[in-house]
């Protein structure tokens, strides 16, 4: 090369790769460290999200200069797609710092309590104290093992977005390994998920955005979303050939009762003219259980009356479980009374087949039975709603379309 100026890198193996590209930055030779990186982001790209971990180490683990193509596009790769990360075999290898950058990022695109858990999992790998302990045992552990736990993690768990997480998460995921939190933390959490108006003492940090991401919720995934995307397009059920594809909607959150209070006029002051938008509500009981409605012509002071809305439809999802999801669509014959607009209730679907009422966490009277102007087959009777969400729906232009458009 320093003869000729060309190098075949075809030949090479990715490690002997990432020597040459070390060699080259000690001889400062800037412009083929340069055409290594992008012969590797442009040609290698499979190596590299297959030995993630392995690139992760070596571009960290020299100047930030060096690597800084080759840096920006291996994050970005995890940002963008953390599962080649957190499930691969490596992970638990990943040195500490290099976790500690990729949990300070905004933009990971995962769930939180998925980060709770391989954070958890890592951290037991790294604290030789439990080596020999077993997750299905924790009320063996003594104190003395989540101190040493809490002693690995101390740089990372200020890291977490507790308050991004559902109470659910909190209390099935995070609070079995609440010794390892400090007071005011564990206080704030379980204050935050008590009271709708409390502010926490402890950090904020923002919410995580990213490609799975795609919705501003506390209660349902992105396949929950893909499933009722589905529904809206007539379909019938996810398959293997739809599930983590991108959301051909963007959904806006309009309403989140829990931050924005249960009452109806406030519901209405937030969601009314707002267009088609769907309702997802939890619901008091022994099943974790999601009902909820897709409205395609929006909320509206009407001072009483029906609407007609031929594509709305009603649901409900019981234990997470989107294999056996119900859905209940209006009857063709009862399309004109679909949606009932009333000020006094949040939401009424129907005679009413669903109604959320006001202040639905401190009564029974929010109702779902699919027995006047739906199909029949979702009968729940009354209940208390533990939180609810409204989202606008709006469909995403495709680049077919925004081609014509232009």
């Amino acid at each position: 090369y320093l003869y000729t100026g060309v190098i075949n890198f075809h030949e090479q193996e990715l490690r002997e790769i990432f020597d040459l590209l070390i060699a080259a930055d000690e001889l400062i030779l800037d412009e083929l460290k340069d055409q290594i990186q992008e012969y590797l982001i442009e040609h290698e790209y499979t190596q590299i999200q297959q030995n993630i971990v392995q690139v992760l180490h070596i571009v960290f683990g020299h100047d930030v200069t060096i690597f800084k193509k080759l840096r920006d596009y291996s994050v970005e790769r995890v940002c963008n797609n953390p599962e080649i990360l957190f499930d691969s075999s490596n992970f638990v290898t990943l040195e500490k710092h290099i976790l500690v950058e990729l949990l300070k990022r905004d933009d990971l695109g995962i769930e939180e309590v998925k980060i709770w858990q391989h954070l958890i999992k890592w951290g037991v790998a790294h604290t030789p104290l439990l080596s020999n302990v077993k997750f299905s045992e924790l009320s063996n552990w003594t104190i003395t093992e989540f101190n040493a736990l809490e002693k690995t993690l101390h740089d990372c768990l200020p890291l977490i977005r507790y308050f991004q997480m559902s109470s659910d998460d909190i209390y099935k995921n995070v609070f079995p390994y609440k010794k390892i939190l400090n007071k005011q933390l564990k206080q704030d959490i379980v204050a935050y998920f008590m009271s709708s108006d409390y502010q926490p003492k402890s950090l904020l940090l923002p919410s995580r955005s990213g490609p799975h991401l795609d919705v501003d919720s506390l209660l349902i995934t992105n396949d929950c979303c893909l499933l009722l995307e589905t529904w809206i397009k007539k379909g019938d059920r996810l398959t293997t050939n739809n599930t983590n594809k991108p959301l051909s909607y963007n959904w806006k959150l309009l309403y989140r009762a829990s931050r924005d209070s249960y009452d109806a006029m406030a519901f209405h002051r937030r969601c009314n003219d707002q267009g088609a938008c769907i309702i997802v509500a939890k619901i008091a009981g022994k099943n974790e259980r999601l009902v909820g409605g897709y409205n395609p012509i929006g909320w509206f002071d009407s001072g009483g009356q029906y609407s007609a809305a031929p594509d709305a439809f009603l649901f409900s999802i019981e234990n997470k479980d989107l294999n056996n999801a119900k859905i209940s669509r209006v009857l063709p014959y009862y399309a004109s009374k679909a949606i009932f607009q009333e000020a006094s209730c949040t939401v009424n679907f129907g005679a009413p087949d669903l109604l959320i009422s006001s202040h639905c966490n401190k009564n029974i009277s929010s109702f779902f039975n699919t027995t006047s102007f739906y199909e029949y087959n979702i009968i729940i009777g009354n209940f208390k709603v533990i939180d609810y969400e409204v989202f606008q729906i709006i469909k995403k232009e495709n680049s077919r379309e925004r081609r014509r458009l232009t």
